[in-house]
C-alpha cells in the first residue's frame, strides 16, 4: 500500500483558501485536490461542498481557479521565505497516520 501526502496537503490548503473567501471555518469546506501534487493537480469541483451546498453555487469558476493557483504555489512561497516546508507536511502526515 502507498500513502501519498501531496494531495492531502494540497486539499487542506485549498479548503483554507475557499474558507477565507467565504468567511467560514475550513472544517465546513469539503473539497479535494486530485492527481499529482502541484501543477498537475485538479480540483474535484463536482464533489466540493461548503456546508452542504455545492461550491460552484457559492463562488465563480474564476474564484475556484484562483484558490487552486494559490494552493499550487503555496509550497514555493514557504520555501522562498524559510528554505524548507516541514510544518505543513508534518501536520499532513500526523493526520494521515
Amino acid at each position: 500500500r502507498v500513502f501519498g501526502s501531496g494531495t492531502f496537503l494540497d486539499s487542506s490548503r485549498f479548503r483554507s483558501e475557499i474558507a477565507k473567501k467565504l468567511n467560514v471555518l475550513p472544517s465546513r469546506v469539503h473539497a479535494y485536490i486530485l492527481g499529482e501534487h502541484g501543477d498537475a493537480s485538479v480540483v474535484c469541483t463536482s464533489c466540493a461542498l461548503v456546508g452542504g451546498i455545492h461550491l460552484s453555487d457559492l463562488v465563480s469558476e474564476e474564484t475556484i481557479k484562483e484558490a487552486h493557483r494559490k494552493t499550487v504555489t503555496a509550497a514555493g512561497q514557504v520555501i522562498a521565505l524559510k528554505g524548507y516546508t516541514n510544518t505543513a507536511i508534518g501536520f499532513a502526515v500526523g493526520k494521515i497516520v
